[in-house]
Parts: structure tokens; C-alpha cells; sequence
């Protein structure tokens, strides 16, 4: 399959608005009262791919294959982190060319109480309406962005990772404040959900912001 070090944005077509709404019909109510608001057809979205994946095989997003992994001692699978780590620097730099704004990621398969959230910083998740939301705000450092997409398991739905724009709110504002005002406030530009069996990710947006579709970005 070549190298899976060097990523491209495959643009996609209208097709992909499926897989995307299928996603987002198991959203939590608090985020599907932003979701609503968006209109698909108003967007465009891109998958991350390795070179050599041909038009067809991209198309294929529930199956898995598609990057590379590495083999464990025991058998099992190592995701490859390229993809993490492209998404990252994507939404760092959109994150900050949109402030004031939020990336927050649903995570409704973990519940708040599950001890293996006891173990996560304090300062990457918040409880919020019966949910738990990883997030980083404008200003974040690559790795805590990095840190948020690791945390949250895009591979199966309702997780979702978005970029909300909130005009207005101040820097000082705490993230337990900022929530409440989602539903007034914020409008969506980024949805990120898992492709390829959690290998990497499809990225919508509510406007064009890739220049040169296909260009290499790592």
C-alpha cells in the first residue's frame, strides 16, 4: 500500500453526507441541538488518506486497512498515531484562525463515574448535562489538542469531535460557563467523526478552507 507516513486531504463528495448523518443521529440532545442547526449541503469534508489508496477504496469508510498499523507482541493491532497528529495540527491552526472558540469532543460511551475517567486529568473533560466532553479552547498547545482526540474513541458513534465558534465569550470564562451557552452562542464549523474502522478520520466543515485538496500535509 506505500508508506503511511505521508498523508493527503481526499476531498469527498456528497456520498459521505450519509455516513456523516449516520453519525450524528446518535448524538447526545445537547449536541444535536447545534447538529440541527447545520446544514450538510452547505459544507464540504475530506478524509485523511495514505498516497496510493485508490478513489474507490477511499469510499469504503466503515472498512478498516486502509493505514497501516503496527503488530504488538501479542498479536493485536497498533493504530498508526500519523493521523492523530495530522488531525491535531489541522485543528490547532483552524482553532485558532476561528476564535473565540472551543473544539469540544462527545464521549457517551464512557460515562462520567467509569473509573477509567478518575484516571484523566480534570483539566482536558468536563461533566456537562449528563455527558462527558473533552475540549480545548484558542490558545491550547498541539498536545493537549492531540490529547483530546486520543481520549475520545471517533472509531464508533455518538463519538464526535467538534470546532464551535463563540462569538463574544471571554478569555476568562471557564469552561463550565461556556457549555451552558452552546445552544445561544455557538455555531459549528468543524464536525470530526472515525473512518476506517478508527484508522483515521473524515473531517467536514461548514466553509472551504483547503486550498490545494490532495496536497501533501505531513
Amino acid at each position: 500500500m506505500g508508506k503511511t507516513s505521508v498523508l493527503r486531504a481526499v476531498p469527498v463528495g456528497d456520498w459521505a453526507f450519509s455516513y456523516i448523518k449516520r453519525r450524528i443521529a446518535v448524538a447526545s440532545d445537547y449536541i444535536k441541538v447545534l447538529l440541527n442547526r447545520c446544514d450538510l449541503q452547505e459544507g464540504k469534508a475530506f478524509v485523511y488518506a495514505p498516497h496510493g489508496v485508490a478513489d474507490e477504496r477511499v469510499r469504503e469508510l466503515e472498512r478498516g486497512g486502509v493505514v497501516e498499523g503496527s503488530i504488538r507482541s501479542d498479536g493485536s493491532i497498533e493504530f498508526s498515531m500519523v493521523p492523530v497528529k495530522v488531525l491535531a495540527r489541522y485543528l490547532l491552526k483552524q482553532l485558532h484562525r476561528n476564535a473565540p472558540a472551543i473544539i469540544l469532543a462527545e464521549e457517551l460511551l464512557c460515562r462520567p463515574t467509569d473509573p477509567c475517567v478518575e484516571q484523566i486529568s480534570s483539566s482536558i473533560h468536563v461533566v456537562h448535562d449528563g455527558g462527558l466532553y473533552y475540549y480545548a479552547r484558542d490558545g491550547a498547545s498541539l498536545s493537549r489538542v492531540e490529547e483530546v482526540i486520543r481520549h475520545v474513541d471517533l472509531a464508533y458513534p455518538p463519538a464526535l469531535l467538534l470546532l464551535v465558534t463563540m462569538p463574544g465569550i471571554k478569555e476568562e470564562a471557564t469552561i463550565s460557563s461556556i457549555l451552558p451557552l452552546l445552544h445561544s452562542s455557538g455555531e459549528i464549523r468543524f464536525v470530526v467523526t472515525g473512518v476506517y474502522d478508527g484508522e483515521s478520520f473524515l473531517v467536514w466543515s461548514r466553509r472551504r478552507v483547503i486550498k490545494s485538496p490532495g496536497k501533501d500535509i505531513v
